[in-house]
């Protein structure tokens, strides 16, 4: 198994070495534990204490050797971190743990394995455009999205544009917001104070100048264009890893006499959002095949891709769209934000989602209720 993401989590450690033997002798001996990266999950058992560790009892097919992280699925979610020391014999592996992790958020659901079809997933709707933003040529699609979104705004917004960020015609202080996220905001050009940021989230424009003679050249600049406020506010895409990254610019220079005030900026954080909905929605594709569950729980669920669309662009993504369907129920529509993926080979890619929103549902109550009693089901019927 690959780990293609992995979301960051917050853990409480455990090294001392007679208190993680305590841990395993005492608190987790009856903990099923599965070994970490392995597909499907392999599970391990706790045997006796001997020679410095513990004895784990394993499938003799999938040997352990080296470092091995084992992981258990409680109301936190616990890993260990072990040495192998030793062979008995086949499928017993003494093992030595040298760390134990406790992640400080409790789950705010149980989980449940789906080991039948009771429940599977189908209906995908996924992005194919892959985003970048070191582009030599500035991508068509895009750029008739920019191009339709700079058409109505302008009707409103003086002095407003948007430039792709491959563009290179793109205004001078717009490279400034290369590898930004902030936004520059001079409320008054003529005034040199305008330049500095007026809170901490908005970039320092008069510190990236440097000097006082760069400054005055800028201001020179714009004044000579006869403008009153400058607004430049990168768009930013999401990508995989989390990270966000600018693939196009507002770039408001507003006339003399039409001052912008701070809800503009507001205003355009908005907007953004939409062009980027906009972006991914114009190559949407669809995947009907069902898909396997792993696991569920209230608010979220794993899942195992193995259609060929799927596996192709769902690394690149960072949220998906898709039905959950349980046996001879109507199908509960969600969308899906990837906290986790591993791949498995190129046939497979098991990814874990957090279900945003309340969800399509075609009951009277909302998907989100409806789910919630749909799992109860689970935990009463296991």
């Amino acid at each position: 198994m690959t780990s293609l993401l992995e979301k960051q989590r917050a853990w409480d450690y455990v090294r001392d070495p007679e208190k993680v033997a305590y841990l395993l002798r005492e608190k987790l001996s009856r903990v099923r534990f599965y070994i970490k990266h392995t597909d499907p999950p392999a599970e391990v058992y706790r045997g006796d204490e001997r020679e410095g560790g513990f004895e784990f009892h394993h499938a003799v097919d999938i040997p352990l050797k080296g470092k091995v992280t084992l992981y258990a699925t409680l109301k936190r979610q616990l890993e260990v971190d072990l040495d192998a020391i030793g062979s008995p014999e086949e499928g017993t592996t003494i093992l030595k743990a040298r760390e134990v992790r406790i992640g400080k958020t409790q789950r705010e659901f149980p989980r449940y394995n789906i080991t039948n079809d009771a429940i599977y997933a189908a209906n995908f709707q996924v992005s194919k455009n892959e985003i970048a933003v070191d582009n030599t040529r500035p991508q068509v699609a895009n750029k008739v999205i920019f191009s339709e979104f700079e058409k109505t705004l302008s009707r409103e917004i003086p002095g407003l544009h948007i430039f792709d960020y491959a563009t290179r015609e793109r205004p001078e202080e717009t490279r400034a917001l290369n590898k930004e996220t902030r936004t520059i905001y001079v409320r008054d050009i003529s005034d040199l104070e305008s330049y500095r940021p007026v809170d901490p989230e908005f970039f320092d424009y008069r510190a990236y100048l440097e000097d006082e003679a760069a400054l005055d050249r800028t201001r020179r600049r714009l004044q000579e264009n006869q403008y009153q406020s400058l607004i430049v506010m990168p768009i930013l895409y999401e990508m995989a890893d989390g990270s966000l990254a600018p693939i196009a610019f507002f770039h408001v220079a507003t006339p003399k006499g039409h001052p912008a005030g701070v809800e503009l900026v507001e205003r355009l954080k908005k907007v953004s959002e939409e062009i980027i909905d906009r972006i991914q929605d114009a190559s949407m594709i669809s995947v009907k095949d069902r898909q396997t569950v792993i696991d569920i729980s209230e608010g979220g669920v794993a899942l195992e891709l193995t259609h060929p669309d799927l596996i192709k662009y769902v690394p690149h993504r960072t949220t998906i769209t898709f039905d959950l369907i349980f046996k001879m129920q109507a199908p509960l529509r969600f969308r899906g934000t990837i906290c986790h993926m591993e791949q498995s080979g190129n046939d497979s890619l098991f990814v874990g989602l957090n279900l945003e929103g309340e969800g399509h549902s075609d009951f009277r109550t909302g998907a989100r209720e409806r789910l919630r009693s749909l799992v109860h089901l689970l935990s009463t019927s296991g």
